[in-house]
């Protein structure tokens, strides 16, 4: 069963401003710790998001590139410990408010773009749109079994992966 919660964008970005604002004010200690633990946890779900949806995009896209490189340093920042100051700890929850908004781009960026055969090929269109299916539908995202229109697009992708001759079909609605 999949446990993937979905993305709030907006919220991400809400808890992100609160330390990159310009006018915002230095949080207390209390405050620090836990705007940094609520960054951390908007990292965890939107890393494997923003992975999903770069297995989508055409490979040596510019966006597949940078893309990996904000998770690979989101990953990074995971696994860094603040140091034990104030100013320390800022620093820190600023450069994970900093990564939550490059993760928060790149979803968008690869999510939103334009998802037409112009710009890729027919497996690569085929698995894009099973893919945001799979991200949007909430039966997919709750359910192993897929809905019916999910397991169409999966079917799809499969036999153009499979079978180069069929990659002139058209995608199921």
């Amino acid at each position: 069963m999949k446990t993937s919660l979905p993305i709030d964008i907006a919220v991400m970005r809400a808890a992100a401003d609160r330390l990159l604002a310009g006018d915002a004010e230095p949080p207390s200690p209390d405050e620090l710790e836990t705007l940094t633990i609520q960054l951390r946890g908007h990292l965890m779900l939107a890393i494997p998001e923003v992975e999903i949806a770069v297995l989508a995009a055409p490979k040596g896209a510019r966006i597949r590139v940078a893309a990996r490189a904000c998770i690979c340093e989101a990953r990074r920042l995971m696994g860094v410990e603040p140091g034990r100051s104030l100013p320390a700890g800022i620093a820190h929850a600023q450069r994970l408010a900093h990564s939550v908004n490059a993760l928060c781009r790149h979803y968008e960026g690869l999510n939103c773009g334009q998802v037409t055969s112009q710009y890729w090929s027919p497996d690569q269109l085929a698995f894009r749109r099973w893919a945001i299916h799979g991200t949007k539908c909430r039966v997919c995202r709750t359910d192993d079994s897929h809905c019916d229109r999910g397991r169409r697009l999966g079917e799809h992708w499969n036999q153009l992966r499979r079978t180069p001759a069929a990659a002139g079909t058209l995608a199921p609605a």
